[in-house]
């Protein structure tokens, strides 16, 4: 599921939840491999993990290893390869009693079938419904809340749309409620993605409620960029409402934070200055702002061009001055 112009939350979301730490003092947390932007670098490092597990005789991190290679895989779009991969790691748990490394591995399977990369024919969505939902019935009976939420929100992925925000909405209730640090550190994914649920079915102030609900958890967090995309978001949702001079505000003081932050704006704030100036009828300021966000989008989100590419081609038109 892709933000809405956005990519931060989106590939926290695509990706699951909190990786487990490392079962063996002498062996890497299996986290720190993690490089999503190259997952075969990552598949790379795994394997050197896997190896040194299994010289150890750690079935329990071997195991875990090979489901977070089937996931890079997966991330490559190897679909076949994550299945045999997964064949493996079965294998290794056999019988043995190891509820996280068996929780990891039905979640890796069903993302396998239905993963947000997946061609997704029908009958596999079916595969992975069903292993979601027994890895939510095995995570809650073994206390793994942080994987049963995200059991829960690929749930909120794959269901159909009139599904989608009730699994969303069961999910941030678990997150809110658990006393597992790493299960909380889902709650911002969680109320962006439920709030871009609500923006898409026009429940613009329920979207708001969410997205305000996001900002406000991330500024209790030290991850200063997730904060400002947060903050992005309630001034779309405004927009969205017809708040136009509140929208502007939030998105032109953005800018601002941006800067203090020493991030470079990657254009999403520009755009909806644009956007904004534009239905007020300030339609010479918006084009600055659409030519800027147009060369920042166009060069640093490869992304949009792919999804949406009618989206940059607006800008790109009116930043040059043609009518909408």
């Amino acid at each position: 599921m892709l933000v809405r112009g956005l990519g931060l939350f989106s590939l926290l979301i695509m990706l699951g939840g909190p990786a487990m730490a490392a079962p063996d003092a002498e062996l890497p947390a299996l986290e720190t491999l993690w490089d999503f932007a190259q997952p075969a670098k990552s598949e790379t490092a795994f394997r050197e993990a896997l190896g040194r597990a299994r010289t150890a005789g750690n079935h329990d991190y071997a195991v875990q290893a090979l489901t977070q290679i089937a996931r890079a895989q997966v991330l490559q779009q190897n679909f076949d390869a994550a299945h045999r991969t997964l064949d493996e790691a079965e294998t290794e748990l056999g019988d043995r009693d190891l509820p996280l490394a068996r929780m990891r591995y039905v979640l890796e399977r069903a993302r396998a079938w239905d993963s947000p990369a997946h061609p997704k024919p029908r009958k596999q969505t079916e595969k992975a419904r069903v292993l979601f939902l027994e890895s939510i019935d095995y995570g809650k009976r073994h206390k793994l809340d942080a994987y049963t939420i995200d059991a829960i929100h690929m749930l909120g992925i794959i269901e159909p749309p009139d599904q989608q925000i009730a699994w969303n909405l069961q999910a941030i209730e678990m997150a809110e409620r658990s006393t597992d640090a790493k299960a909380r550190k889902w709650l911002g994914p969680l109320l962006n993605n439920t709030g871009w649920s609500y923006h898409d079915v026009g429940q613009y102030d329920k979207a708001l409620e969410l997205f305000q609900r996001g900002w406000e958890h991330w500024k209790t967090q030290t991850d200063v960029k997730a904060t400002l995309i947060a903050k992005w978001t309630v001034g779309r949702a405004m927009r969205s409402l017809g708040r136009l001079a509140e929208a502007l505000a939030l998105q032109t003081s953005l800018l601002e934070d941006w800067k203090a932050a020493g991030i470079e704006e990657s254009g999403y704030a520009s755009e909806e200055i644009g956007e904004c100036l534009w239905a007020l009828g300030r339609r010479a300021e918006a084009r600055e702002h659409f030519a800027l966000a147009f060369a920042r989008l166009s060069a640093h989100e490869s992304w949009l061009a792919q999804e949406e590419p009618a989206r940059l081609e607006r800008l790109k038109r009116l930043g040059a001055g043609a009518a909408e």
